[in-house]
């Protein structure tokens, strides 16, 4: 109870602000018990609710819900160009992407490079710049993560186990808790060897032109 209409309250929920009307003469408000007490038991004792009390209370009042407020988050991985099929030989190719200069890095925030493997996107490796060698044939993608060290502890990254899919579920772009940034498109290559025969990822060798030569494009997550 207070004698302005403000309340501050510490829970999440629904809360509905009343107005009582009333001469301490004739109602002692000292029978209210804070939790216990209803407004509907108020209300029964006024002249209003079938009582004897005559005193006033608005009893639909303003109703107010208290919800949590969406995390502002500023950090923004930008975007990545460098994205290509790749002829490979069968052996390590260097992918490398360009950033396109429209990151966002708040103060305490720091920028890794992640690659990941596949269309489910499993993280096999990471770095500070945007270049990484590839053995394999298939499908690779070089991803930009801006972020926290306070609040996102990459330690929980298992190479060859955790996927891109799996970060971004963490973060309030991918409907998380945590303020980071994952450029979720990427920059995406498609390595083939057309006389490698068929690689540790299943990619069968083939002509160059049925293989070489094709941009690939990764859906977001």
């Amino acid at each position: 109870m207070n004698t302005v209409p403000e309340f501050e309250v510490s829970a999440l929920g629904t809360y509905t602000i009343h107005t009582l009307v009333y001469d301490p003469a004739t109602l002692d408000l000292s029978i209210v018990q804070l939790g216990v007490t209803t407004g509907f038991d108020v209300n029964g004792l006024l002249v209003q609710g079938g009582g004897s009390i005559c005193a006033s209370l608005d009893v639909p009042g303003a109703v107010t819900t208290a919800v949590e407020c969406p995390l502002d988050c500023d950090a923004n991985a930008g975007t990545l160009s460098g994205g290509a099929s790749i002829c490979g030989d069968g052996n390590a190719v260097t992918l490398t992407a360009t950033p396109n200069g429209d990151a966002i890095v708040p103060a305490g925030y720091q920028t890794v490079y992640v690659l990941t493997q596949g269309a489910g996107l499993t993280i096999v490796n990471a770095g500070p710049n945007p270049s990484f060698d590839v053995t394999d044939d298939g499908l690779d993608t070089i991803h930009t993560l801006v972020y926290d060290p306070a609040t996102l502890d990459l330690s929980i990254v298992q190479l060859g186990v955790t996927t891109g899919f799996d970060v971004n579920g963490l973060l309030v772009q991918g409907g998380g808790s945590i303020c980071a940034s994952l450029d979720v498109p990427g920059a995406a290559f498609n390595v083939a060897s057309p006389n490698a025969g068929t690689s540790d990822r299943g990619v069968h060798g083939s002509l160059p032109g049925e293989r070489c030569g094709h941009l690939v494009r990764h859906g977001q997550w």
